[in-house]
């Protein structure tokens, strides 16, 4: 799912497990306490009025509170109902959105207006107002199911740097997709999806080696392999270029490693043979990363558009 579809709130929307992972609990929290701080605010206001003859109609005493006080309010509120709207928490959102937009009636950011009068029913409208988004979110909340995150997994479904290093970011912006996704999976305990993606990454690193033995392209891991076999055949030396063999020792290790991944790794996987737990996928995802450090660091990636296969990166 794309963020531009985050443009509007659509009730009812079914979001992505990467989407529905994004919503920002400790922050909800602080502005729920936040919240049930003012409405004790105005609910004791309207009371103290009403105890001292204030009454309730038009022309009543009324009570001063700061604008800074209602636009810090209106803020808040602001906020929960943008956390509400794009992780479709639809009852805390229409709440929200009628409490800003009642909010909104105060001239807040003129600067004639020194602070804001209220009347006791007024602090009782907002007080139920708050009240409501306070349900709301409560409600919302207890209809999710929450996942937890270490502090090192966080690292993985977001990261501050590169996963695979800046050279392979550079070289092969194909796989970048495939990396970040393969990071989340591994981030939430998904060790089977976690390979998926990492067997396309190491495809990325076997099309750089195939362009740089002059091999076309095949979908086939079996015609790399082949192909890279032929090529490296000790009969075949005299056909090397100079280069090819100088660098003939990192073909042959390159080689090896794409029969290791072929035959313990993609056939298992893609012929639905071979679980993985996490355990394993960190394994993998370790021999994933050097593999394409190592083939960074030697060869330029061919010229291959990018492939969009997941979550945009900025």
């Amino acid at each position: 799912m794309k963020h531009a579809d985050r443009e509007g709130f659509v009730p009812g929307k079914l979001w992505s497990l990467w989407d529905m992972l994004q919503l920002k609990v400790g922050r909800l929290i602080e502005l729920l306490e936040r919240l049930n701080v003012e409405k004790g605010w105005f609910e004791r206001t309207e009371h103290e009025m009403i105890s001292a003859g204030a009454g309730v109609g038009p022309g009543t005493a009324t009570v001063l509170y700061e604008k800074s006080f209602v636009k810090t309010l209106l803020e808040a509120v602001a906020e929960i109902e943008q956390i509400a709207r794009e992780n479709s928490l639809v009852s805390t959102y229409q709440a929200s959105e009628r409490t800003r937009q009642f909010l909104s009636q105060v001239p807040v950011d003129d600067p004639k207006v020194e602070g804001v009068r209220m009347t006791a029913e007024n602090c009782g409208t907002v007080f139920a107002h708050l009240s409501e988004i306070v349900s709301r979110i409560r409600d919302d909340c207890r209809a999710r199911i929450y996942l937890q995150m270490s502090p090192d997994h966080r690292a993985l479904y977001e990261p501050v740097g590169p996963l695979f290093g800046e050279d392979v970011e550079q070289k092969f912006p194909i796989a970048l997709d495939d990396i970040a996704e393969a990071g989340k999976c591994l981030a939430v305990g998904q060790g089977t999806a976690t390979v998926f993606h990492l067997m396309r990454v190491v495809e990325a690193g076997l099309r750089a080696l195939a362009a740089d033995l002059s091999i076309d392209y095949a979908p086939s891991w079996e015609s790399y392999k082949k192909k890279l076999e032929k090529l490296l055949d000790s009969a075949n030396h005299a056909n090397l270029t100079h280069g090819q063999k100088a660098k003939r020792p990192f073909y042959q290790d390159a080689l090896g490693d794409v029969v290791a991944i072929k035959t313990a790794w993609r056939n298992p996987t893609m012929h639905i043979v071979k679980s993985y737990d996490v355990g394993q996928a960190a394994v993998i995802w370790a021999a994933t990363e050097s593999f394409m450090r190592h083939i960074a660091a030697n060869l330029d990636a061919p010229e291959i558009a990018v492939i969009s296969t997941g979550q945009a990166q900025p």
